[in-house]
């Protein structure tokens, strides 16, 4: 359901609405509901889904009205290990970036969100990591 005359939208609207790679996760077969898994007094807080796939969706949301925020989401809070290889798929852009240890951080603008699709490196069998 849009609460909006979809025939007057304007055209950004549309590409968010339309968003293949945003529509995949919402329609994820594992149907698990996002959780907030962390937030500070500043307004920075950290949304996480885990995909049927073993990938996470994370959303990294800006509730300040005034300032930019760095958000860090760390692999240790989707629970994964710090040492672990992760991609990770801006959901807005389709750039993808990585692999990357520990986690990432971005800094988002007042009340504005970044969606990630973290997705963990798989070692060939018999490689070491």
């Amino acid at each position: 359901m849009v609460a909006t005359d979809v025939l007057k939208m304007p055209e950004e609207r549309k590409q968010i609405l339309s968003n293949k790679d945003v529509l995949a996760v919402h329609s994820d077969s594992l149907f698990v509901a996002g959780e907030r898994i962390k937030k500070d007094e500043h307004g920075a807080q950290v949304w996480s889904r885990p995909l049927s796939n073993g990938d996470y969706a994370v959303v990294l949301y800006n509730a300040n009205n005034i300032t930019s925020l760095p958000i860090t989401v760390q692999w240790t809070d989707v629970e994964w290990f710090a040492s672990d290889k992760v991609l990770i798929k801006d959901l807005w852009s389709g750039e993808v970036t990585g692999p990357f240890k520990v986690g990432h951080t971005a800094t988002i603008p007042p009340n504005d969100v970044a969606m990630l699709r973290l997705t963990r490196e798989r070692c060939a069998e018999g490689e070491k990591c």
